[in-house]
């Protein structure tokens, strides 16, 4: 039997954070990824040249956190036009994670191919903070995804957040699918009843 994770954070934003405050008063659009800089789990320079050209977005910030000894530096901002990249290159303490998430629209996990631990944890953090997940249909086989989320092709990624960001009841309509998709690993109760089932 496989046991699926369970997830709790300390921060005060707590499962479930309100997120329509977020969309509904911003200046700046801010993505954000955590995760390793590959082309299989993030094709960066690809979502770059959509987000240049982001069909009314306005300003966006797309933030990447990653850990790689082979960059020559700790943390990078480029700007051009409305869009700015931001690429911290360090491990990151739980609380500035936390904040990262609380300060974010979308989360984007846009793999392309199987996972080691499907839904990655990054997943189930950002659903639990509020942040809305962009994915891939690779996600799907495990859990079940609203499909105004879903990026089946990277040039999709700016009318899909635009139809997203403009609608906050469709923002609710999202908020309750994934809390009825993602409940599963934040209820601690199902995590002991399943350990417990394994042990015996």
């Amino acid at each position: 039997m496989l046991i699926e994770p369970y997830y709790e954070c300390v921060c005060s934003g707590g499962y479930g954070a309100q997120n329509l405050q977020r969309f509904n008063e911003f200046d700046e659009l801010n993505l954000l990824y955590i995760g390793r800089l590959s082309k299989l789990r993030l094709p960066l320079c690809e979502i770059v040249k959509v987000l240049k050209y982001n069909l009314g977005l306005g300003k966006v910030k797309l933030t990447v956190v990653t850990f790689n000894r082979g960059l020559r530096f700790v943390e990078k901002e480029i700007r051009e036009g409305s869009l700015t990249l931001k690429i911290l290159n360090r491990r990151i303490s739980k609380w500035e994670k936390c904040c990262l998430y609380n300060q974010s629209h979308f989360f984007l996990y846009l793999a392309r191919g199987n996972v080691a631990m499907n839904p990655p944890i990054t997943l189930i953090e950002s659903v639990y903070h509020g942040v809305l997940p962009l994915v891939t249909p690779w996600v799907l086989g495990d859990l079940d995804i609203p499909s105004e989320l879903v990026l089946r092709d990277l040039s999709d990624l700016p009318l899909k957040v635009k139809k997203i960001t403009e609608n906050l009841e469709l923002i609710k309509d999202i908020n309750h699918k994934l809390a009825s998709s993602f409940k599963k690993f934040f209820d601690l109760k199902r995590y002991i009843r399943d350990l417990r089932y394994v042990l015996r």
